[in-house]
């Protein structure tokens, strides 16, 4: 019965501004693995962006989009499930699934966009002052937020993949690795307000084999 609000989140539908051009335009055409060379998808062969790029701001409110259906299942579905006496295992893996994915489109977010607002409470934010409430927050902050969705979800979720679960224990420990590996990379002070640097490069970098072999 909780299967339903997980699917939104996986789902294509909510992913398609991200998935459309973005992710081919950013992996393929900004890499140079593929010559495209007009339109907005030009843009990212040239290596240089205007305000109004379509694939960059669909993208990123697709990631928003997502991040607001994970909250509302994080935040509202847990006291809904009980309400319905539906068991702790169920809600757990459905919460479990909804940090991956919140986590991860974080993920992106800190690794396309850098500093970029950290939306927990969709009721909270999108009351009163906007400008007040939605400031950007800075890699660290990102980083430290995404350790902390993936880190409760290796404790919700299964243990094994299940009939229509997308995501275990495993999957979460995988992506801690992903995380610590990323994290331990960032070496060099960019030029940018949110830019982040690694305190401990080779303790990250042992984290992550650990968490690699976990899974």
């Amino acid at each position: 019965r909780l299967d339903g609000y997980t699917k939104q989140v996986r789902g294509p539908m909510t992913w398609f501004g991200y998935e459309e051009k973005f992710s081919w335009c950013v992996g393929e055409v900004y890499s140079g693995n593929v010559y495209h060379n007009y339109g907005d998808e030009g843009e990212f062969h040239f290596m240089s962006f205007g305000n109004n790029n379509a694939n960059i701001s669909n993208a990123y409110t697709s990631l928003y989009a997502v991040i607001a259906k994970c909250n509302h299942i994080i935040n509202e579905v847990p006291k809904i499930a009980q309400e319905n006496n539906l068991s702790k295992a169920a809600i757990d893996k459905c919460v479990g699934e909804a940090l991956m994915y919140r986590g991860m489109a974080y993920f992106f977010l800190a690794e396309y966009w850098g500093a970029s607002p950290i939306v927990l409470h969709n009721a909270e934010t999108i009351s009163g002052d906007l400008a007040s409430q939605v400031t950007k927050a800075d890699r660290k902050s990102l980083y430290t937020l995404i350790e902390k969705d993936w880190k409760e979800a290796y404790e919700k979720l299964p243990e094994n993949q299940q009939p229509g679960c997308r995501a275990w224990k495993a999957s979460a420990s995988g992506m801690l690795a992903k995380l610590y590996v990323t994290m331990a990379s960032c070496q060099t002070q960019l030029d940018d307000k949110g830019s982040y640097v690694c305190p401990d490069p080779n303790g990250y970098y042992n984290m992550a084999i650990e968490q690699a072999d976990i899974t």
